[in-house]
């Protein structure tokens, strides 16, 4: 049985996305704001290398740091079209990178990302 650590934490920050057929509400159309959006990261435990809930936390917290600066996620993600789903990818993409960097051979990672309280993202871990 595979096991995981966990980190979650919340953000704030504003975007917009592109127009396309299938868009029901076009408030998303104009950038508006996003006040607590909940993220979770999961990362695979592994038994080569001791993996610290703290490290995990770092490497995050230092990937949502330009959007906390900015707190535009189109400017992070260089978009237009700044989906959640992008940036759900943009985050386990991110924290995988940095992980490896540090010295950690390759973890699966899942990232769940809360938009608003009914909607969100989730890429299950792979």
């Amino acid at each position: 049985m595979k096991k995981y650590l966990e980190y979650t934490t919340n953000i704030a920050f504003k975007h917009t996305i592109a127009d396309r057929t299938e868009l029901v509400d076009s408030v998303c159309l104009q950038e508006h704001k996003h006040d607590n959006v909940v993220i979770q990261v999961a990362v695979e435990v592994r038994s080569d290398k001791f993996l610290d809930f703290k490290t995990i936390k770092a490497v995050v917290e230092n990937r949502l740091k330009p959007i906390r600066a900015l707190g535009n996620l189109n400017e992070v993600l260089r978009c237009q079209d700044a989906t959640t789903e992008k940036f759900a990818e943009y985050v386990k993409d991110r924290v995988g990178h940095d992980l490896v960097q540090l010295g950690y051979k390759y973890r699966r990672i899942g990232v769940r990302i809360k938009e608003t309280e009914k909607y969100g993202v989730m890429i299950p871990v792979e």
